[in-house]
């Protein structure tokens, strides 16, 4: 898949747009969302210096904020909707030393 990913903590600087991103599966309590829009806002800005406190590991893809339309559905999800194609908006999170990994 094609992602702006973060590979060092040193601002737009470290950002690289790459066309062969591993594509995500969806474990337990986790979606998939094939994005049809995203925004760059002020956390992700924050996030690719490491100063916000969520601190994702090395390397991530960048931006928190995207709608699109649901790809795959993990054994145990509840809070969105459970058939593929269904559309949302969401707010990503990613695990953390600094933030438990939310689930369902």
């Amino acid at each position: 898949m094609r992602a702006v990913i973060c590979r060092e903590l040193t601002g737009v600087g470290g950002l690289e747009y790459v066309n062969d991103w591993p594509e995500p599966q969806a474990g337990p309590g986790e979606v998939v969302v094939d994005v049809k829009a995203a925004a760059l806002n002020f956390p992700d800005l924050l996030m690719i210096q490491g100063l916000y406190q969520e601190r994702p590991p090395l390397p991530f893809v960048v931006g928190t904020e995207m709608s699109g339309v649901v790809a795959a559905v993990g054994e145990g999800v509840t809070h969105v909707a459970r058939a593929t194609g269904s559309s949302l908006r969401a707010v990503a999170r990613w695990p953390s030393a600094s933030s438990p990994r939310r689930r369902s």
